[in-house]
This record gives structure tokens, sequence and C-alpha cells, in this order.
């Protein structure tokens, strides 16, 4: 049925559209939950500009994923009369609706949205934590350079000892969709974590992104505990011809005992010697 719907509104027909919002809007309030996120369903995938009445009604609704899908039928509103509902969304009691929420921010054309953002990178819930810093990631992309730099540092921020893995990973992922040295230079910070995986994502952000001196900070991670990241510091390092690291990848092959690792070496060494 939601499908139906959709589809009888997808041409555009003005009446056809409005029949439908019409018709859905005034039975939202008796009907079952099910029913009710069906309804939303098609509402938040047909709304139009001007729709902002039965749109954000649905940030009412009693169930969690109906408010969840409100928050991604705000997009689909004139950006003014979306801004005060989403800020509302921000504060809403689920993490899923808070999540959509910064999710729904980032793609907008709205001002301000980092000050937004930011609320909620104290968010209890790290997973609506790692969708605001995605979000920032984006937002900061491309933008002016006062707005990229403040970007930058509250990716800095997440990337310090005390934040979860998840959140970790978000900054790095927000990162590498920035590009630029600037970028892998904050990368940098996710190296002295203690999550093998999160070092390892941020070996590999500076290493597709960093200049030299980025890369040059790669090389004492050849001796790192993990396997994995020692394999995935030393190809880096050849791919990028740092040949600065040629002593310590030496070096490192005297005592690795992983079979992966030692190929790997062996294999960077005739890059680097080349």
């Amino acid at each position: 049925m939601v499908e139906a719907l959709v589809a009888l509104a997808a041409p555009g027909d003005a009446d056809i559209v409005g029949d439908v919002v019409s018709g859905l809007a005034s039975r939202l309030e008796s009907q079952t939950e099910s029913v009710r996120r069906a309804a939303a369903a098609v509402l938040t995938r047909i709304a139009r500009p001007g729709d902002a009445e039965p749109v954000t009604a649905l940030l009412r609704d009693p169930s969690a994923a109906v408010r969840r899908l409100a928050v991604g039928g705000l997009s689909r509103l004139d950006p003014e009369a979306a801004r005060e509902p989403l800020r509302l969304a921000l504060a809403d009691e689920s993490p899923l609706v808070r999540t959509a929420a910064a999710s729904t921010l980032g793609a907008s054309t709205l001002d301000g949205v980092l000050d937004d953002l930011e609320r909620l990178l104290v968010d209890e819930d790290p997973r609506v934590t790692a969708a605001a810093l995605r979000s920032i990631g984006s937002r900061s992309t491309g933008s002016h350079a006062r707005e990229r730099a403040r970007g930058l540092a509250l990716l800095s921020g997440a990337l310090s000892a005390g934040s979860p893995g998840v959140v970790a990973m978000a900054a790095l992922e927000s990162l590498e969709s920035m590009g630029g040295g600037d970028a892998a230079s904050v990368a940098l910070g996710a190296l002295g974590r203690e999550e093998p995986e999160v070092v390892r994502a941020g070996v590999g952000c500076v290493g597709r992104l960093g200049d030299a001196e980025s890369l040059s900070a790669l090389i004492p991670m050849v001796q790192h505990p993990s396997w994995a990241v020692r394999g995935e510091v030393i190809q880096i390092l050849s791919e990028r011809r740092v040949e600065l690291a040629l002593p310590a990848i030496r070096r490192r092959l005297e005592t690795e005992q992983d079979s992966f690792v030692r190929d790997v070496i062996v294999r960077a060494l005739r890059r680097l010697e080349e």
C-alpha cells in the first residue's frame, strides 16, 4: 500500500498529491502504530515544500519509529519551515530520532548547523554522536576556511582517548570525506588509540591524504603490536614511496614473526629499493 500510494503521487499532479496527503493526515491520530508508521512512510516521501503542518505533526507521535520517519520528511520542506522542528528533534528522547535529525541537518542548506551538531557531540548515545560527526564532515567539505577549521577542530576532539571506538571511526570517515593535508594531520590523533581497528583506519586516512611530513609520522608505527596495523603501515609507506622508512622496515624484518607481515615487508623493500 505504501509503494502504491507513493507511485500514485509520483507523477507530481498537485491534486492527487494533495488528496493523498490530506487523506492520510486526517486518519493518523486514530490508527494503530503500524498504520501510522505506514502513513508516515508515504507522507514523508511525497511531501511538498508547503506541507509543513502534516509532516511536523508526525513529530508529536508517541512512536519513535514514526517520529524518525518524520525527521526524514523534514528535508522535503522549505528550509526555514524545517529549522525549528529539526532542532526539536535533536532533543527527542529516542536516540534513533536524534540520529536521524543529525543526518538530516548535515544534508540541509540551513546556516548555523555546526552549532546544533556540536551539541550532539556530548550525547549519551555514541550512535548519535557518530551521526553528528559524519554530518560535521559533510558540512565542512568545501566550506570557507573558518568553517572548515572549526569542523576539523570538532573532529579532532572526537579522536581523543576517552571517546568510544564508534565515535572515533565516524570522525575518521568524516576526515576522509573532507580530504586535504589538514585532515590528514588531524587523523594522526588516532594513532595513539588502543583499538587496532581505529589505529588502522587512522593510518589509512593519513596514507591517502597526507603529505611528506604526515607520512613520516607513520614510520614508528612499523613496530605497532598489532600485525594488521604493521602490515597496513608498511604497505602504505611503500606505496607512497617514503624512502625514509627503509631503515625502520629493514629492522622490523629481522624480528617479524607474522608470515603475512613478512611478505608485506619483502614486497615493500623491493619497491622502495628499486
